[in-house]
């Protein structure tokens, strides 16, 4: 990119002068950037002893759903699912221009940091994403979240979309706009741009882009999914679904398979699935180098630690919540991938995993299900909020979470099961609901458990006819499993009285219905409600 051509788009956003721009700027560079005392101001940047940084981004440490907005206008009036539990908020265009300005002047007269990147390793349904920022190590996050133009892709670049992160400025005039706080994160879609402003945490920039390609894809008959993939030496794909903390980073990371990725993906209409980022952002609270070796091994030169503890020392306290619940690290996929498939199209899914934190401990581990149950458990979406992934989630708070990524879908849920679907049709794809919740004594249930489930899955060693059916949900569950005792399948068991678990089981059925009652307007809706559970 020339630089001068560089200028001129960026005074085209809006930004009036800057003081030095540093586009696509190397590690090193932004590791200076990042020790320099004129940014100690938003919390000094720490150096730790596994020679990754650490960046405190309070008060605010998790995402602000209430304060996402999209403008409303005649490209996405009859388009955006309006009705999505608050999570997409209309404002008028008269209510962006002021926001864009209070972020095209906080980023003006300042030195400023320009990544361009690719969003999707798929180079036919990719976006060019410019991120723009004054803060250093948000355009460090964005290299190690996304991937890196070569040196040819930057000449020609230019961008589907553009980010403008103003993080430091506020809106003080919130009330006089009918808005929730000081706070924003706001797209238009007819502008191509995304805003943010009063808000440091990098999980708003990350997810900002997958709600953006979670706009466009479905047009190309894409699927955007939020789940990871990992694929066998035989290439065998099986894709694991789930919201923040059910697993997805750790569960996918399984010896001898290749990591396509562990949290964003598409799947395009000719079978290919492909990686939306190159890096990973996952959650440290408690992390263990034997727990979780692949995620412990990748703290490092530069991953960024965000909202840690550290010691004196130089050493981190994974276990310290004294910041957050919902501490992260982000650093490159390369630091965990078995081997480097950084441009991988895979076209072979054979398993599904829909991962379910089951608060009411009534689930089983492992529940095989059919073509509609399939559509009904992504429709719904049913898991565990995790704490402080989301402001004010204090405790894990049960919820129904549409194609288990509903805060960041600006289309109806239908669209995008009905592309689910398409694929299922096409396929012959096991699906599977893997429960990761917690057990009859109130623990997570462990990983070592877990991955004996997912072992099991990926070497296609659940016998389909040998099946217990569990009631009132009407899943089928294995009646045995290689490593693991046969009672531990059928959830009842760990009861004394069933009618306590038979109790339990019909709240949550009765949540399961209440919560698809707002799919019966459809005709997909009106099909697979009857594969639900049945009280």
């Amino acid at each position: 990119m020339n630089i001068n051509n560089l200028k001129k788009e960026i005074k085209k956003y809006g930004i009036k002068k800057f003081k030095k721009i540093l586009y696509n700027s190397s590690f090193s560079v932004l590791l200076k950037e990042e020790q320099n005392i004129d940014y100690f101001d938003l919390n000094k940047v720490l150096t730790t002893n596994y020679g990754a940084i650490s960046i405190n981004t309070v008060p605010f440490t998790g995402r602000l759903p209430l304060d996402k907005y999209i403008v409303c206008d005649n490209n996405t009036k009859n388009k955006v699912w309006w009705i999505n539990n608050g999570n997409n908020k209309p404002i008028n265009i008269n209510t962006w221009y002021f926001l864009k300005e209070l972020v095209v002047n906080q980023l003006s007269n300042k030195k400023i940091f320009v990544v361009d990147f690719f969003c999707g390793t798929d180079i036919n349904n990719r976006l060019k994403i410019r991120f723009i920022t004054e803060i250093p190590w948000q355009a460090h996050f964005v290299k190690n979240m996304f991937i890196m133009p070569n040196k040819r892709d930057l000449k020609k670049f230019k961008p589907n979309f553009v980010i403008l992160n103003g993080a430091r400025c506020k809106n003080a005039m919130w009330n006089k706009y009918n808005l929730n706080s000081e706070v924003f994160i706001a797209f238009n879609f007819t502008e191509n741009m995304q805003i943010i402003g009063g808000t440091l945490y990098n999980g708003e920039i990350k997810k900002g882009v997958f709600l953006i390609m979670n706009y466009f894809l479905p047009s190309r008959n894409v699927l955007p999914m939020h789940c990871a993939a990992n694929m066998s030496k035989s290439n065998d794909v099986t894709l694991f679904f789930g919201l923040s903390g059910t697993g997805k980073t750790t569960l996918s990371n399984v010896k001898n398979y290749y990591l396509i990725g562990d949290d964003e993906h598409g799947w395009s209409d000719n079978g290919h699935v492909f990686n939306f980022e190159g890096g990973c952002y996952a959650k440290i609270i408690n992390l263990t180098s034997i727990k979780n070796p692949e995620i412990f091994s990748a703290i490092k030169k530069n991953a960024i630690l965000e909202n840690v503890v550290v010691l004196d020392n130089g050493f981190v306290d994974f276990s310290d919540n004294k910041n957050t619940e919902n501490t992260r690290v982000s650093f490159p996929i390369s630091y965990i991938r078995k081997k480097n498939k950084s441009e991988l199209l895979a076209n072979n899914v054979k398993n599904i995993i829909f991962l379910t934190a089951d608060y009411f401990r009534v689930l089983p581990l492992v529940s095989i299900l059919s073509l509609e149950q399939s559509q009904y458990y992504f429709l719904s979406g049913f898991t565990t909020k995790l704490s402080n992934t989301e402001l004010n989630i204090i405790k894990p708070t049960p919820t129904f979470s549409a194609c288990f990524s509903e805060p960041f879908l600006p289309l109806h849920p239908i669209i995008y099961t009905k592309l689910l679907t398409n694929h299922l049709l096409k396929n012959n794809i096991n699906v599977f609901l893997v429960n990761t919740g917690w057990d009859y004594y109130g623990n997570r249930i462990s990983i070592k458990k877990t991955k004996i489930i997912i072992n099991n899955i990926l070497n296609f060693n659940i016998n389909k006819k040998l099946i217990n059916i569990i009631p009132i949900f009407n899943l089928s569950v294995p009646k045995f499993l290689d490593g693991l005792h046969s009672d531990l399948l059928d959830p009842r068991n760990y009861y004394i009285n069933k009618e306590v678990w038979k109790y339990k089981a019909k709240i949550l059925a009765k949540l399961l219905k209440n919560n698809f009652n707002r799919f019966l307007d459809t005709d997909l809706g009106k099909l697979i409600v009857k594969f639900g559970p049945k009280i």
